[in-house]
């Protein structure tokens, strides 16, 4: 998406030359189609990225809740692993990768996106069905970009 972002013509020039040599083609397919590809991927990519790291966050609640409920039958902090032991003492690294993860690189994906489309409505110009196809899929990521924000620092404790 950025190699296309920044050099437009080069990048469909390398693609359409892959996929040609790839699947042995004679003629030059519809780049436009190639972007809708790309965009469609991305979504599918996105959205299965956000489940798993949702899903992650989820099991990590439920373990707390079965050390807790341990702890309560045995006495003590015997089962401690992902919750207060993995709290405690929580290195500086683990902290940025979580900022990181959870809120600068859905930032620059969603500023990339959005540069992308944009540049995209100036390339198209006038109606497509690309282009419609392009936005509707840029909105699906936006919103699943919210959602995965508001998923982890807007979630009930």
């Amino acid at each position: 998406m950025l190699f296309d972002l920044f050099s437009p013509d080069e990048s469909s020039a390398v693609m359409s030359q892959f996929i040609c040599s790839k699947f042995g083609l004679q003629t030059p397919i519809n780049i436009s189609f190639l972007g809708n590809v790309l965009w469609f991927g991305m979504l599918a990519l996105t959205v299965k990225y956000f489940q798993t790291v949702i899903y992650i966050e989820k099991q990590y609640a439920y373990l707390e809740k079965i050390e807790t409920a341990l702890n309560s039958k045995f006495g003590g902090d015997i089962f401690t692993r992902e919750g207060k032991s993995y709290l405690k003492n929580y290195p500086i690294f683990s902290c940025w990768s979580h900022v990181l993860y959870t809120i600068i690189l859905p930032v620059i994906l969603f500023a990339v996106l959005l540069s992308k489309i944009i540049n995209e409505m100036y390339k198209f110009g006038a109606f497509s069905w690309f282009l419609v196809f392009n936005v509707f899929i840029f909105i699906c990521i936006a919103i699943s970009i919210i959602l995965y924000l508001i998923s982890f620092h807007l979630k009930k404790k």
